[in-house]
């Protein structure tokens, strides 16, 4: 049997990309990719961008918090 894809999916649902995307980068990233409820391609280049900037920025402050 199929499976039925509803909107319920978590990956749906706005308000959760926005906040992987500022605490769990990765994540935020490939839920915005699976992501079938934002349209606007420019929304997602957009929020695709922001989740890119927090990564690094959370790569360098592992990476470099020490000194």
């Amino acid at each position: 049997m199929k499976e039925k894809v509803t909107s319920k999916n978590w990956h749906n649902s706005r308000s959760l990309i926005e906040i992987l995307l500022i605490f769990m980068p990765p994540l935020g990233l490939y839920a915005l990719y699976k992501n079938t409820s934002i349209r606007s391609e420019n929304i997602k280049i957009l929020y695709g961008i922001i989740g890119i900037m927090m990564g690094s920025l959370f790569l360098m402050i592992l990476f470099m918090g020490g000194e």
